[in-house]
């Protein structure tokens, strides 16, 4: 009996250059849209794990190859454009399907969050700046494998007017950010046929203003000195991780509202080292003791672009203020460059950088060489005489 035939779909990952990884394999062709989205229906609908993936088309809209673009938690994911895009120019492709999964999404069909209806929007945008095009954003549910297809549910109004109608007006994160909450969906709720979420800024109480002010000037010195990760900004990063802590306290029942969300430590003013964390002060309103709110939030143990991400939560009107948290962390920071202003130079704290050991390096090589051939020089000459 004939051995059945199999075809391959080759996934890529992306480096300097593209490189094959392990394809997906097919007894059928692997030759339109279609057929692509089912064998990667298959693969994704056993993954633990929130996955962003794309499909490359050519100009016929053929499969070329397919990459994994981010890797996330159980029920969110962080995408760049930047990094949704690279496999698509690399690959010299017309066209592309983005694909994600909910993987605690086990109903018949899962339902596109908030934040999806806005990454496919900011996709389709991205697209068309590039000469691309989205043909389709599908989503797969975890065990089923059932599919959620935008284009297929939107018919017309899958285009950018037509997302911007659904996810534009109103929307929680603006639009056509570097990178932004991919979000699945832990169960099906009533309210997820309804209209949906826009996660409002806190309100401001009386007497606020000053405090308000504090942070804001803060954040501010924050953004002149924060190094990007993962593509995301320290306002987007505050953002993302809003929302999280919003989302956990929902879906665990607590007792608990974020107020507010401050990048501190060594990253805030750019003097982090190598491996440091990514401290966040986290401020909520409620009864919910402090020691239970933190486990909560550090369970997932969040990455964000391979930097660790350590919350501590600050209980508003029981622990200290989060202004008076903050301004002692100015009062350390401005104590630090005092210090360093007043080294003496040659002592311990002040030595040579690596890139500036190597230059003395250099430079004590060649002066060595000029050196040694100065004094054959001269030999030759004495022996010649």
């Amino acid at each position: 009996m004939a051995e059945e035939k199999k075809y391959e779909l080759k996934q890529v990952s992306v480096r300097l250059k593209l490189c094959e990884e392990t394809p997906l394999y097919s007894t059928e062709q692997i030759n339109t849209p279609r057929r692509a989205i089912e064998v990667m229906k298959d693969m994704m609908r056993q993954l633990d794990r929130e996955y962003v993936c794309v499909v490359n088309l050519d100009n016929g809209n053929r499969p070329i190859n397919f990459n994994v673009v981010s890797i996330g938690t159980i029920n969110s994911s962080i995408v760049s454009m930047r990094e949704l895009l690279k496999s698509a120019l690399l690959s010299n492709s017309k066209a592309l399907i983005l694909l994600h999964n909910h993987p605690s999404y086990k109903t018949e069909k899962p339902q596109p969050s908030h934040e999806d209806d806005i990454t496919t929007l900011n996709v389709m945008i991205a697209t068309q700046l590039t000469g691309l095009e989205l043909i389709d954003h599908v989503i797969v549910s975890g065990g089923t494998g059932s599919l959620y297809s935008y284009k297929e549910e939107l018919r017309d109004r899958f285009s950018i007017e037509g997302l911007q109608e659904i996810a534009g007006r109103n929307a929680a994160v603006p639009v056509l950010k570097e990178a932004q909450p991919l979000y699945g969906t832990q169960e099906a709720k009533a309210d997820d046929l309804g209209p949906k979420r826009v996660v409002e800024p806190p309100e401001k109480e009386s007497g606020d203003d000053e405090g308000r002010e504090s942070v804001d000037e803060f954040r501010a010195e924050t953004e002149k000195h924060f190094a990007v990760i993962g593509g995301m900004t320290a306002g987007q990063i505050e953002a993302y991780v809003r929302d999280k802590a919003e989302k956990i306290f929902e879906d665990y029942g607590m007792e608990a509202e974020v107020t507010e969300a401050v990048i501190t430590g060594s990253r805030c003013r750019g003097l982090e080292k190598a491996g440091s964390d990514l401290d966040i002060m986290l401020e909520y309103r409620g009864e919910e003791p402090k020691d239970v709110v933190a486990a909560f939030l550090n369970d997932e143990k969040l990455i964000i672009g391979g930097v660790r991400v350590d919350i501590s939560p600050l209980q508003k009107d029981k622990d200290e203020s989060l202004e008076n948290y903050l301004r002692k962390e100015r009062e350390k920071f401005a104590e630090a460059e005092k210090k360093a202003r007043e080294r003496k130079p040659g002592s311990i704290e002040e030595r040579p950088s690596v890139r500036e050991k190597l230059r003395r390096g250099r430079i004590a090589m060649e002066t060595a060489k000029r050196q040694s051939m100065i004094k054959q020089a001269r030999l030759k000459t004495e022996r010649a005489v």
